[in-house]
């Protein structure tokens, strides 16, 4: 008997990955990156964000946009998130409900970590105690320089203490110019930097999108004005 149990053990492993391997994954890239015009756009977007009296500067904070004004807008906000959405409506990925989209830019040390984190509404924490994670989040990638996103299948219990461990599944998603990753808005992400990485300035460079079921409850910055490309 003790020979056998090594087997057993061994098919009860495999059985145990390939159950785990059928599982819908943590993140999705979209399969297609986002079109060269719009990439094209967003990089000289961002280009002067160092400079103060740049828009692009002020982008570092987080901005909404309720779905309405998105709907039928020409700007180059809109016409991203229409490129996005069209791709995950087709994969079944788009939120069924989405009241707006949270937004800013993120610009880092090739060498910064960014904290594991979940992403929550923290207006409406401040002001009604609640958790509110996003439904759906969303990193576009305008730089192929820098970290990969760590996405760790832990989310946040209603109380907002301590997390659930709900599987010991995670991701790495590479940054690729021009591509979209998308994944459930209330799972545990950060990024570990590249110690020794830094060349003269080179910076991992993202937007950060937040699809949301419910407004915030307090009148957030709109975005800087933005004419139509």
């Amino acid at each position: 008997l003790p020979r056998l149990a090594p087997a057993v053990s061994r098919r009860a492993a495999k059985r145990s990955w390939a159950s785990r391997a059928m599982e819908a994954p943590l993140a999705r890239p979209l399969d297609e990156p986002l079109p060269a015009d719009l990439l094209a756009a967003w990089r000289t977007e961002i280009k002067d964000a160092d400079n103060v009296d740049a828009r692009a500067h002020w982008w570092s904070e987080s901005h909404w946009v309720p779905w309405d004004a998105l709907v039928s807008a020409t700007t180059l906000l809109a016409r991203t998130m229409h490129a996005v959405r069209c791709h995950l409506e087709h994969g079944d990925g788009w939120p069924a409900t989405v009241a707006g989209v949270e937004f800013w830019t993120q610009r880092r040390p090739v060498s910064s970590d960014l904290h594991m984190h979940w992403d929550i509404d923290q207006a409406r924490g401040r002001r009604c105690g609640e958790l509110a994670c996003p439904a759906l989040s969303l990193i576009v990638y305008l730089s192929a320089v820098g970290g990969p996103t760590l996405i760790v299948e832990q989310r946040p219990t209603p109380a907002g203490a301590g997390h659930t461990a709900s599987g010991t599944r995670c991701c790495l998603a590479w940054p690729r110019e021009g591509q979209v990753l998308a994944f459930p808005g209330d799972l545990l992400h950060g990024v570990p930097g590249l110690p020794g990485r830094d060349a003269a300035g080179a910076r991992r460079e993202t937007l950060a999108r937040h699809a949301r079921a419910a407004a915030p409850p307090v009148d957030p910055l709109p975005p800087p004005r933005q004419h139509a490309r």
